[in-house]
């Protein structure tokens, strides 16, 4: 597969779970590498056509596990957005959030730094969203 993953730390460590972020990947990517930083762009990207990250925290469902393969090898398109489910708990009551963010790139394409991932010049590239699937993560309790 033509994929490099970057696994890079949540702003919650004590949700972190790396293990299970790497296990979610691993059908997906043919390199998986986890960082103690958010600099992705300073990183080899591999021989892959594509590179992406997910957070410590997060993992991939199986819908999404299943679906990516294919938009990795037939998409003309320069990014991948990708679908995020957090439920939010406040006391007895859950709530779903649901996000879009970009999150898989082709190897050319460069983010626009730590602080944000947002690819550079994104408005002048072609993406497109995957609704196969989610990328989840532990529920956020609210206070």
């Amino acid at each position: 597969m033509p994929l490099t993953m970057f696994v890079i730390p949540c702003d919650n460590p004590e949700q972190a779970d790396i293990n299970k972020a790497k296990d979610s990947l691993t059908d997906v990517a043919n390199e998986i590498s986890v960082l103690d930083h958010r600099d992705i762009n300073t990183m080899d990207k591999g021989m892959s056509g594509w590179y992406g990250y997910l957070f410590s925290n997060e993992w991939l469902d199986d819908g999404l596990r299943f679906a990516l393969p294919f938009f990795l090898e037939k998409s003309e398109e320069d990014y991948l957005v990708l679908f995020k489910k957090v439920l939010e708990k406040k006391g007895a009551l859950i709530t779903p959030k649901i996000f879009q963010t970009p999150r898989i790139f082709r190897r050319d394409i460069e983010v626009e730094g730590p602080g944000s991932l947002i690819p550079i010049n994104g408005e002048q590239l072609s993406s497109i969203k995957i609704l196969d699937g989610w990328i989840l993560e532990p529920h956020r309790k609210i206070q």
